[in-house]
């Protein structure tokens, strides 16, 4: 039989928030309580970093730098040295396939 681990999410859970972020260069913000009612997490994440994180019960507010936001969005997807950001800008529109998208979705 297996045994309870009641909390045995909380890490998965945080990664999944913070990857939301990262995935769509915005910010997230979470409360939940699925671990069960005696801990809980709250979370608010940039794409660059999680901005607040706590289990405790409260009301968190944090400082959202849209035009950051609007910044990494516009920046090339690309990689490498000067790296003004902790994340990886860009929108993938430099990685489309243009032929591809044009043979398949010709109305597009």
């Amino acid at each position: 039989m297996l045994k309870s681990r009641k909390y045995e999410l909380q890490a998965t859970w945080r990664n999944l928030i913070w990857s939301r972020a990262i995935e769509n260069l915005a910010y997230t913000v979470t409360c939940q309580n699925i671990l069960g009612a005696e801990q809980g997490l709250a979370m608010i994440c940039s794409p660059e970093e999680i901005v607040v994180e706590s289990t405790k019960p409260g009301i968190f507010i944090a400082e959202c730098d849209i035009d950051r936001i609007r910044w990494l969005r516009q920046e090339k997807d690309l990689y490498g040295p000067p790296m003004p950001w902790n994340t990886k800008p860009g929108t993938l529109r430099d990685w489309r396939r243009s032929e591809v998208y044009r043979k398949n979705f010709p109305d597009w």
